[in-house]
């Protein structure tokens, strides 16, 4: 069956699934590059571009499979999963730093710093989710979508 025939994009994608490529992708960039590059850290423009890239791929594969853009409803949707899903990485890692100083000697959180460092990660990773799943995927991918069947002129 044709990956862009009328019936696949009825269907609706399913979104949480699409979004679990975030931890998956983020975790396997982060050990490719502590095996690559030890030490090195992106900081807040090298995640900024992960997480554009990885939107405007998530958007790639609903495109691909159901040849069309998520809508509204869904691109709103799968900024919240992802952002969801990209928090609670971050805090993931941020517990372990703070339950394992022999590992991580270089860093020490109160509470309070950690809450921040959350509620921080929360808003800049919504944010970046938001610009590539809102702005981004559309632009970088709007060639790509399939033109609708023209109505038949003949008749009438």
């Amino acid at each position: 069956m044709d990956p862009i025939s009328t019936a696949d994009n009825q269907r609706t994608p399913n979104l949480f699934l699409h979004s679990l490529l975030v931890p998956g992708i983020w975790l396997a960039l982060g050990i490719v590059a502590e095996l690559v590059a030890p030490g090195f850290r992106l900081g807040i423009t090298g995640s900024a571009g992960v997480f554009i890239l990885m939107s405007v791929g998530i958007s790639w594969l609903i495109l691909k499979r159901y040849g069309r853009m998520p809508t509204n409803s869904e691109s709103w949707r799968l900024v919240i999963y992802c952002s969801v899903l990209a928090i609670l990485v971050e805090t993931w890692v941020l517990f372990v730093a703070m339950a394992s100083p022999e590992v991580f000697p270089d860093v020490t959180f109160t509470p309070d710093a950690a809450l921040f460092a959350i509620l921080f990660a929360a808003g800049i990773d919504t944010l970046f989710f938001t610009l590539g799943f809102k702005v981004a995927a559309p632009r970088f991918l709007k060639n790509l979508i399939p033109p609708r069947a023209a109505p038949d002129q003949d008749a009438g």
